[in-house]
């Protein structure tokens, strides 16, 4: 009886051993486009000199995301590299969203790459990555360069040209002066698609993210006011409720017209990767509801009024109507955050194990 238990153990485990293997294998298959586009883009768009580094990719996974809940086609490819040196260490995170580069970024604090090119100043330095970026993808560069050519680095403001807005914004992080270009196309105060880098001081362009290639504009029409918008989160609200986790069901808010706060920003609408203006309505409830919940945002298309969702806002202190301000109330217990961040480690390493490469 044992040993025929035993043989049935084995088999089944030999069937789920052939079966991941098949699994991994396929999803490695499906990966190496963008693991070939990330390697291209540190040596022809970063000029990163790929010789005088040992690279691993620590990580390649890829995530089913849905812009809506009713769309399943958005798939998230997120890959890590690390570029080995005696004597750096600099990781590189990439973002592929359905095989079409949306940003990267440097992880660690050891910025000191080592490059084929080397420039006097960041001008010089962000015009030459544009134009190589061009070449990476079918993203038009021409009218970023010329928005920077009469721009300070040094010196925070706001340049428009067309439909293109350009937010300059310089800071110092880790010691280190950094200047942070956002161009974004721009109609009746709304941003949509987003073109936006960080040049450090030496040139080197720590993080891009585009989604110039990824979403297009659709009907940009705003149709509901400031009010009108107010208006109809108000007269909502009744729809709205939240459950807790001892099963309490929170609902029939109470809210305040006063301290609203509205802003218009835009998403994908209909169809995926096409972009429509919103409305975000933050109202101030009555009273703190349970979890500590002191407000309602509303979400509503500012072509159609139609409400989107709804969404909690919450402090871990008590929201004061009278005074609109805040008193601390202690904080949660936090121990199943942290077992989560365990598990969520863990299980990237494990990831990572699996889908480790070297590229010499």
């Amino acid at each position: 009886m044992d040993k025929q238990l035993t043989k049935i153990l084995v088999s089944i485990l030999v069937t789920l051993l052939f079966t991941s293997f098949i699994t991994i294998s396929s999803t490695v298959a499906d990966r190496t486009i963008n693991q070939e586009k990330a390697l291209d883009f540190m040596e022809n768009v970063l000029s990163i000199d790929l010789s005088k580094y040992d690279i691993d990719i620590i990580m390649d996974s890829t995530r089913d995301s849905s812009i809506r809940r009713d769309d399943d086609n958005r798939k998230i490819n997120d890959m890590r590299y690390e570029l080995k040196t005696e004597n750096s260490n600099v990781r590189i995170n990439f973002c592929f969203e359905n095989d079409i580069f949306e940003n990267y970024f440097i992880g660690s604090e050891d910025k000191q790459v080592i490059t084929t090119k080397q420039y006097t100043n960041q001008h010089d330095a962000v015009k030459d990555f544009l134009e190589r970026y061009q070449f990476y993808t079918n993203i038009d560069s021409k009218k970023f360069i010329t928005m920077i050519d009469k721009v300070d680095f040094t010196i925070n403001s706001t340049t428009i040209s067309g439909d293109t807005k350009l937010v300059v914004t310089s800071s110092v992080f880790w010691e280190v002066r950094q200047t942070r270009l956002r161009w974004t196309h721009t109609v009746s105060g709304v941003d949509y698609n987003v073109l936006e880098l960080i040049v450090e001081e030496d040139g080197f362009v720590s993080y891009l993210i585009d989604t110039w290639v990824l979403y297009t504009v659709g009907d940009t029409s705003i149709n509901v006011s400031r009010e009108q918008a107010i208006d109809i989160a108000i007269e909502n609200m009744y729809l709205y409720a939240y459950d807790m986790y001892d099963g309490e069901v929170v609902k029939d808010f109470k809210v305040h017209r006063d301290n609203v706060v509205t802003q218009l920003y835009s998403a994908p609408k209909d169809v995926a990767y096409e972009l429509r203006p919103y409305w975000k309505v933050e109202l101030i409830l009555d009273e703190v509801y349970s979890g500590n919940v002191f407000g309602i945002s509303v979400f509503i298309w500012a072509g159609t009024g139609e409400v989107i969702s709804w969404g909690n806002m919450a402090s871990g202190g008590v929201y004061d109507i009278e005074d609109n301000s805040f008193s601390d109330v202690g904080s949660p217990d936090n121990t199943w955050v942290i077992v989560a961040i365990v598990v969520v480690v863990f299980m990237a390493l494990v990831i990572g194990v699996l889908f480790k490469k070297r590229y010499k």
